[in-house]
């Protein structure tokens, strides 16, 4: 598994101990009103942010994570190439796809992508434009 990040991707893995002295202990949990994450009526959304205690340079430090969005279970029975979670974060769509890295580990892939086709691209695949001699536009009608 490479370990550079694309853009819009990323890789989540089970917290360990380890882990601590990255992320911090949490330590308080609630919900934080950002004006400009402002509720639409009917969205039964409503932001947690937690607190972590960090030790950054021998100084106590809390650090902040809002939840920005919330992935919903695409079922047991999953497609391979398709997402096992789908969300929104903001007017952006975010997917979760279940994999194992080369040493057995399980983690889960990430890919944010903005909705604007019926499709959505996925893992480990980029979605291309495809391109025209003349700069024009394709005619993609298949003739038969």
């Amino acid at each position: 598994m490479d370990n550079k990040l694309n853009p819009n991707k990323g890789r989540v893995f089970p917290i360990t101990e380890k882990d601590e002295q990255y992320i911090g202990k949490p330590i308080l949990s609630g919900k934080l009103n950002i004006e400009e994450w402002a509720k639409q009526i009917g969205d039964e959304y409503e932001p947690r942010c937690v607190l972590f205690k960090k030790d950054i340079n021998g100084q106590r430090k809390l650090a902040v994570f809002i939840e920005v969005g919330i992935m919903h279970d695409n079922g047991a029975d999953v497609p391979e190439g398709k997402p096992n979670y789908g969300g929104k974060i903001g007017q952006q769509n975010i997917s979760a796809y279940k994999n194992k890295s080369q040493n057995g580990s399980d983690y889960m892939g990430l890919s944010v992508y903005t909705p604007n086709t019926d499709t959505q691209p996925t893992e480990n695949k980029q979605v291309t434009q495809p391109a025209t001699t003349d700069g024009g536009t394709i005619d993609d009608d298949i003739p038969f």
